[in-house]
């Protein structure tokens, strides 16, 4: 079947593993806007398709234009999603979802439907799957929390670890899984094996800290924050410590780029760090600009070569920041708050953002 392809790692701009560099400079204009009625969750953009989950577990896909090309309801009786479910996962023509306990694949073109497999309280918004290998958490028969790993093709169980906490993220590069749990305690095993390769806990002398953005892998090294404005940089290889920052900056939303830089956005300011060295490069104050545009509570960060976008959870304000002198270039009122699990994504110099109505705009440069 080949490499699964995951929503963070390759398909959309907030990547935990990135590489992919966007090109998309405001001006922008609406190129087109539609309604999803009940929609669960957000869109995901694979192969000049745009896919959403509504909540009577009925998978959309449409053109970019808004044109609907097929439905299909994944259930038929009267369920209805869980926050947790209704994820999507992509590799070539399917899009794997999680429905109650079972793990269902769809052929993208058609909506042709077959059942994988089946975990108890398994959630795909915290789950990777890496050189065939479905890395996930779920309970086990004890109600313990548990990492599994399992080869996608065959079903066949490789390994099992009981952890404390929910995780937070799991991410994975280079054969070695990354697990963030409660607590600011994160753990690197092997992606074959299971076994434990590093551990890291962050402490303060009152107790612990938690990690506020999910963690980034770029160039062979895991980039995390902390709620006590920490900055950290991890070699990925044996978890060493490369270097410690502290910012004026609570962001939930850490990015990194493939220019080489971190992108930390709160409501106060706008801080650029030197992934190499963690010099800080840039810090420009955001507060009466966010004001101006009534954009309070910002939700992901989403960036292009150029800009920073990001949105209003409550207000459902779109703006673009200049990178280089934090600047607002750009910006647009949406009908409706942008929920704070929502990614906007770039696309074929696209951007693609969804309301919490279910309103998905698409924009573009103007030409």
């Amino acid at each position: 079947m080949g490499k699964m392809k995951n929503y963070f790692e390759s398909e959309f701009n907030s990547s935990r593993v990135q590489t992919q560099t966007f090109t998309l400079t405001p001006p922008l204009e609406l190129m087109t806007e539609w309604k999803v009625e009940n929609i669960h969750g957000h869109q995901y953009v694979y192969q000049n398709r745009v896919l959403v989950m509504d909540e009577n577990v009925t998978l959309k896909t449409y053109n970019i234009n808004g044109k609907i090309m097929w439905g299909k309801r994944l259930r038929k009786d009267n369920y209805r999603l869980g926050i947790s479910e209704g994820m999507l996962l992509f590799d070539n023509d399917l899009v794997i979802c999680n429905i109650g306990d079972n793990i269902v694949r769809i052929n993208v073109e058609n909506g042709k439907m077959s059942e994988t497999f089946f975990s108890k309280d398994f959630d795909l918004s915290n789950s990777i799957i890496t050189s065939g290998i479905f890395i996930y958490h779920s309970l086990n028969d004890d109600d313990d929390f548990v990492c599994n790993a399992v080869k996608y093709n065959t079903g066949d169980f490789l390994w099992s670890k009981r952890i404390n906490h929910i995780p937070h993220f799991i991410t994975s590069a280079n054969q070695k899984v990354l697990l963030v749990e409660d607590r600011g305690k994160i753990s690197c095993f092997d992606v074959e094996s299971g076994e434990k390769i590093w551990e890291h806990a962050e402490k303060i002398n009152n107790g612990f800290v938690d990690i506020l953005s999910i963690s980034r892998i770029f160039d062979d090294s895991v980039y995390l924050n902390f709620t006590n404005n920490k900055v950290l940089k991890l070699r990925m290889n044996d978890g060493y410590v490369l270097w410690e920052k502290y910012v004026s900056n609570n962001a939930d939303n850490l990015n990194v780029y493939p220019d080489g830089k971190l992108y930390l956005v709160d409501y106060n300011s706008y801080i650029c760090v030197d992934a190499e060295n963690g010099k800080i490069i840039r810090n420009f104050p955001m507060l009466q600009q966010f004001q101006k545009e009534n954009l309070f509570q910002p939700t992901q960060l989403c960036v292009s070569d150029t800009h920073l976008f990001l949105g209003g959870i409550k207000t459902g304000k779109i703006v673009a920041i200049n990178k280089e002198n934090g600047n607002i270039d750009w910006s647009f009122s949406c009908k409706a708050g942008i929920p704070l699990y929502n990614f906007m994504q770039i696309k074929d110099e696209k951007l693609f953002v969804t309301d919490s109505d279910g309103n998905l705009y698409v924009f573009r440069e103007i030409k």
